[in-house]
């Protein structure tokens, strides 16, 4: 554009987003999260100066919530109804009540209902809310009604405990930045990896077993692998499985003892290739939640300390708009 040109949030969005949208869609972005993330792409990397203003804290700035507003609405044309949010999107997990894994579909994302403005508030969750009961998603659980309180109070925790940690990695991996398509790659393996665990642990075959360490481990792999490739654009990350030596890379950041405890539990890397192909025979049930549940502390831990972290993205709201339903054609 010409020098006396002004050029509108709209006109950006209009030349910047078909390509950026493309990039973001073949890394495995959800529908849901691009309009964010397409925002904060354009401010980071495409933005080089805003007159009489810092790209510090932008994300705290009207003019960003002005460009999300804009971005917004060019998914709103290009998407259309496939913008309309029906149902929350959920994560597969799984806890062990009364020793039998029981399905856990965590809400990532939570909506209110669609205002007369088609409106709506977007909630990217990273806690349970104070309003929620985990137990209310528990998937054919066994009869609650029949357990001890001790045993009631076992599952309420481990709900409760999982939800947490789910969410945590669903809101830590959403501020990853774009300048690694490498980490962008190992970060969009995480989830889904951890929901292919939980679903192996739920198989009525125990066979199962063996497949859901080689995904909580690999997910854990991933996870750690992100970081470091955010961390540094020098340090040659190895391809290697071992969950405990690419933790040693990580050097300078803080390791709770949670995280010891977690790392100790996941198998080698020569065994999470085993595991994968059944071949160390027959695998408990507690040992297998015990490397799933090890996998999600880790995968927590390093999924929230990926750098850069300008500004945290905890439980935020987000009015979006979407497209009025469309009228049926009179017959």
């Amino acid at each position: 554009m010409d020098d006396d040109t002004t050029a509108t949030f709209d006109d950006i969005a209009a030349a910047l987003m078909p390509e950026i949208d493309e990039g973001l869609a073949s890394h495995g972005e959800s529908l849901l999260g691009r309009p964010y993330r397409a925002t904060v792409f354009i401010v980071e990397h495409c933005i080089v100066e805003i007159k009489g203003e810092s790209k510090d804290e932008y994300h705290i700035k009207p003019w960003f919530g002005a460009l999300l507003a804009a971005v917004i609405d060019w998914y709103d044309k290009v998407y259309g109804d496939a913008m309309r949010f029906r149902s929350p999107q959920c994560h597969t997990a799984v806890i062990a009540i009364r020793q039998t894994p029981t399905a856990l579909e965590i809400p990532l994302t939570l909506t209110t209902p669609i205002a007369e403005d088609n409106t709506l508030w977007l909630t990217f969750t990273a806690s349970l809310l104070p309003d929620e009961n985990p137990l209310d998603w528990l998937v054919r659980p066994p009869k609650l009604t029949e357990l001890s309180e001790a045993q009631l109070e076992q599952a309420n925790s481990s709900a409760a405990v999982t939800v947490e940690l789910v969410r945590r990695i669903s809101n830590g991996l959403l501020t990853v930045g774009n300048h690694s398509q490498r980490a962008l790659q190992h970060a969009a393996l995480v989830l889904p990896l951890l929901q292919s665990a939980a679903q192996s642990i739920l198989q009525p075959d125990r066979r199962g077993f063996s497949t859901a360490i080689w995904e909580a481990n690999f997910a854990a792999e991933n996870a750690i692998k992100c970081y470091l490739r955010q961390a540094s654009t020098t340090l040659k990350v190895p391809t290697v499985h071992d969950v405990s030596q690419l933790d040693l890379l990580a050097t300078g950041l803080h390791h709770p003892s949670e995280l010891d405890v977690a790392i100790s539990v996941m198998p080698s890397g020569i065994n999470a290739v085993k595991y994968r192909y059944g071949e160390l025979g027959d695998v408990p049930l507690t040992y297998a939640m015990k490397v799933y549940q090890a996998s999600l502390v880790i995968c927590r831990h390093y999924a929230n300390a990926i750098p850069p972290k300008r500004f945290k993205f905890e439980n935020a709201r987000i009015k979006m708009k979407v497209p009025p339903m469309p009228r049926k054609t009179p017959e």
